[in-house]
């Protein structure tokens, strides 16, 4: 649906229907509107799937994010403008962590603009998490700045097996984790572009 602009419109509050939505998958929507998830009641919310929604720069506000306490996959994918999951809105003010109890998979594949999963100085806990996928994000330099909890995970995958081995790498937590691989990418590139420079000075 490329024109669809709202999930929901208007300063009344939706039906009850959405308060017992389990699952809520959006794809190929370039359209919605950055706030598109912000008037819905989805505390009951246990999977959360969005892809190919190109004019999507965020997907949750913190305060939005505290609601979904029954929340256990989120997965992100192929949302070209998305530069942050979580951002930070105007004068919000969240009082303490902000706590995805249940999640144990989040899965981020092919987002060319994200920077971080939340740019703002908040605190997380993610007291289930086991499984991160994180793919093609190549410009993801950390995962949170503020305080990030997360026990039970011990590696971040870099596939999602299938026919393929799976590959992985952990520095000791996730923040680590992932300004490690960005480090290692920078320096990949850098290394390429010096070598593509030699061997174009050797043509001329």
């Amino acid at each position: 649906m490329p024109g669809l602009s709202h999930l929901w419109r208007g300063n009344f509050q939706p039906c009850n229907a959405f308060q017992n939505l389990r699952t809520l998958k959006v794809s190929e929507c370039s359209s919605l509107e950055n706030s598109c998830f912000s008037m819905l009641p989805l505390q009951n919310l246990g999977t959360l799937l969005v892809s190919k929604c190109d004019g999507l720069r965020y997907l949750l506000t913190p305060s939005k994010a505290k609601t979904l306490n029954r929340l256990k996959r989120m997965n992100v994918s192929e949302c070209k403008s998305m530069v942050e999951i979580i951002t930070h809105l105007g004068d919000e003010v969240v009082e303490n962590s902000i706590v995805f109890g249940k999640l144990d998979c989040l899965e981020l594949h092919s987002l060319s603009s994200l920077k971080s999963f939340c740019g703002g100085d908040y605190s997380f806990e993610f007291p289930l998490l086991e499984k991160v996928i994180v793919r093609k994000c190549l410009k993801m330099e950390t995962f949170c700045l503020g305080d990030l909890s997360t026990p039970s995970l011990q590696r971040l995958q870099l596939t999602d097996g299938g026919e393929d081995a799976v590959e992985e790498c952990w520095e000791g937590n996730l923040n680590s984790t992932i300004q490690y691989l960005f480090k290692n990418m920078l320096c990949f590139m850098i290394t390429e572009c010096a070598i593509l420079q030699r061997r174009l000075k050797s043509f001329l």
